[in-house]
């Protein structure tokens, strides 16, 4: 099976994955036949159940349970439970908050603490896809579905409403830029 697995019930339901690295308690528990993941730090992917991924932090990626993503940072990608190609570093990027958990779109990117994080609740799926957000804060609070927004610079994309661009199609480059002006 080729399966290296390190930590109080890491990997616990491989039956015929393999070429999975699995280290931290409860890291990769749900996997059963996903092939070629790393998984790294306490329930980093725990209810994962698809292949390649690569998920680095505490409780990152914790929700994925069909997509891929690359998440490195503490609940980075922890929203993220179907989308697939979906890449997040830093602490909190593309994450939850509020009980938000339930992104199923593709190919996004979020790099910096808090980048692209999503309010929200759990209950109705939010299929952002094709966003990129770089810098603390850029693009986040995204409340309803977005598709190809750029968000550069501390807290881009952001509004004074605390609330993210709305729609599609936007360009935010700068500190603070997308806020209105007053």
């Amino acid at each position: 099976a080729f399966n290296t697995l390190i930590g109080s019930s890491a990997g616990g339901y491989i039956n015929s994955g393999n070429q999975n690295t699995v280290v931290g308690s409860q890291s990769g528990r749900d996997i059963t036949s996903a092939t070629s993941n790393t998984f790294m730090g306490y329930q980093a992917g725990i209810t994962a159940t698809s292949s390649y991924n690569t998920i680095v932090g505490a409780n990152a990626a914790n929700n994925l349970v069909g997509g891929t993503v690359d998440a490195f940072g503490y609940l980075a990608g922890n929203a993220v439970t179907t989308g697939v190609r979906n890449f997040a570093i830093g602490n909190q990027s593309l994450a939850g908050a509020g009980g938000a958990t339930n992104i199923t779109g593709n190919d996004n990117i979020a790099i910096g603490v808090f980048a692209m994080q999503v309010q929200g609740s759990n209950s109705t799926a939010k299929a952002h896809s094709r966003n990129l957000a770089i810098g603390v804060y850029a693009g986040q609070v995204h409340t309803t579905a977005v598709t190809n927004n750029i968000s550069i610079g501390y807290a881009a994309g952001v509004t004074n409403t605390n609330d993210s661009i709305t729609g599609s199609n936007n360009i935010a480059i700068g500190v603070l830029s997308g806020l209105p002006s007053r």
